[in-house]
């Protein structure tokens, strides 16, 4: 029974399975399915945490936690101790066997396909629904140990304050909070960042934004990092840039990674090419087009692959509702209205 299986491949994947593995793993299997990029890997389903809390016998404490605190989960600092004893309680568990072998196994398939030992992965959560920064992501995890400990962190990442009182104030279970998880091949990428495929600060639905630095993706999407700017047109693909100075990247280092300073001669650079805007948003009027709505899209060119075959997406969902979009006439007579 489909709904049983611990493990599935990102390429089986598709919107219909959001409860079974997460938003994020639903939507790459949907990318994958129109013809996208998306890197080689599998998804550990809700059932697997299920299991996992079943072998070990931590629902029952995990429960008597919540109910003593019932009443102060909104209290911050008593709210963050109930969150970490929760989390210190899941990491203190081993994945018994029946859960971790088939983990093992699908990590050494992948590792298989790539022809590396001990690929390198990006073990990501993914919520059924979306909490952006409520839950945590490792990057750059190799080998089969460390891929089962990892997922061990991102499912107590479930239990972080931010994602136990989300769910506090929404009225769902503190205390049931059952995730997929993503394990995929690390994109070691010369270039990423995220595409917008509606301007998110003017609601132009007819323009894209694209930003993007040197280096993983991540220091754009936390927002540590002031990136490149492309505004592209919908109709013509007309680029607007604005290529900032970019001082920091972050790259795979040890077992993560690290922030390092970009090269001199690259600082002041466009980290994209046209030819690798366009591309970009090519694709993104596919991926809009096929969610049925302005998309928020993290994607990474790779360093190892020619161009276009080196475009990857990592993640896409539906945007938040976007402000009501003011043509620059409509701006002018609302000044001159003074509203």
């Amino acid at each position: 029974m489909r709904s049983k299986e611990l493990i599935h491949w990102i390429e089986e994947l598709d919107k219909k399975d959001n409860d079974l593995v997460g938003k994020k793993c639903a939507n790459l299997g949907e990318l994958s399915r129109i013809g996208l990029r998306v890197p080689p890997g599998f998804t550990i389903s809700v059932h697997a945490w299920n299991r996992f809390v079943d072998l070990t016998g931590i629902a029952q404490e995990m429960k008597g936690i919540f109910d003593h605190a019932r009443g102060e989960l909104d209290l911050r600092v008593k709210g963050q101790k109930v969150s970490q004893r929760v989390r210190d309680l899941i990491e203190a568990q081993e994945i018994p066997d029946e859960v971790a072998d088939p983990i093992r196994g699908c990590y050494a398939r992948l590792c298989e396909k790539a022809g590396v030992r001990g690929v390198p992965v990006a073990v990501r959560s993914s919520g059924a629904i979306s909490m952006p920064g409520a839950m945590e992501t490792y990057l750059n995890v190799r080998g089969e140990a460390d891929v089962v400990k990892k997922i061990l962190r991102v499912w107590g990442s479930a239990y972080t304050y931010r994602a136990v009182l989300y769910r506090h104030n929404h009225n769902m279970s503190a205390e049931h909070a059952p995730i997929g998880i993503a394990v995929l091949q690390l994109v070691e990428a010369k270039a990423a960042g995220v595409l917008m495929t509606a301007n998110p600060t003017s609601g132009d639905t007819g323009e894209m934004v694209v930003e993007s630095n040197w280096g993983l993706g991540e220091g754009v999407v936390s927002g540590v990092i002031n990136p490149d700017r492309f505004n592209v047109g919908k109709k013509d693909l007309t680029v607007t840039r604005v290529i900032n100075k970019k001082l920091k990247k972050i790259v795979p280092a040890g077992d993560g990674t690290e922030m390092i300073d970009v090269p001199v001669e690259l600082q002041e650079l466009p980290s994209l090419t046209d030819d690798e805007v366009k591309q970009l948003v090519r694709d993104g009027l596919r991926i809009e087009e096929h969610f049925g709505g302005p998309t928020d899209v993290e994607w990474a060119y790779s360093a190892g692959s020619p161009f276009p075959e080196n475009l990857y997406f990592l993640q896409a969902r539906l945007m938040k509702p976007l402000p009501k979009y003011k043509d620059p006439i409509d701006k002018i007579l609302d000044m001159m209205l003074g509203e």
